[in-house]
């Protein structure tokens, strides 16, 4: 089995209006998002998928 991880990290903010607490100003998080493709065949290039789509797909 051949495995392809890609580690995305990105950060977003947010508030929740009406809350209570600190919750309710504006305020941020930092996310990881791991993606892992794997398969048993590889293209004529020998790679399972390109970093790129991987990529593109994440954004989605």
């Amino acid at each position: 089995m051949i495995k392809c991880t890609r580690r995305i990290e990105f950060d977003a903010g947010h508030r929740i209006i009406g809350h209570q607490n600190k919750c309710q100003f504006l305020h941020g998080h930092r996310y990881v998002l791991e993606i892992t493709i794997a398969t048993n065949e590889t293209d004529k290039l020998g790679m399972i998928i390109d970093f790129g789509l991987i990529k593109d797909l994440a954004k989605k």
